[in-house]
């Protein structure tokens, strides 16, 4: 079964990193929405078990820099609650 989602996921991922995912590996962790009015942003989180391809910043100018991590090494994220939600969500799938 393909998670509602993934499909715009994959084609993100693909356009983005150049990565190629298994949209049936791709488990949606949790959504979020900061700040207000036209400051408002939704930050949106996915686990994806299978993909394939070189990754790859391919669009350098929305993206600092990307990265893969295991999950004891994840980086400070730039938003406050981005941690604790990323951690609740890991935690609820055993990972």
């Amino acid at each position: 079964m393909i998670p509602r989602g993934a499909n715009g996921l994959a084609r993100e991922l693909r356009e983005e990193l150049g990565v190629d995912i298994e949209t049936g590996s791709a488990t949606h962790l949790y959504r979020m929405a900061t700040g207000a009015g036209g400051q408002r942003t939704e930050l949106s989180a996915w686990l994806v078990r299978e993909w394939s391809g070189p990754r790859s910043n391919l669009t350098a100018g929305e993206h600092v820099a990307i990265g893969w991590f295991d999950k004891g090494d994840l980086p400070e994220p730039s938003h406050p609650l981005i941690r604790p939600a990323l951690e609740a969500a890991i935690e609820r799938l055993a990972l």
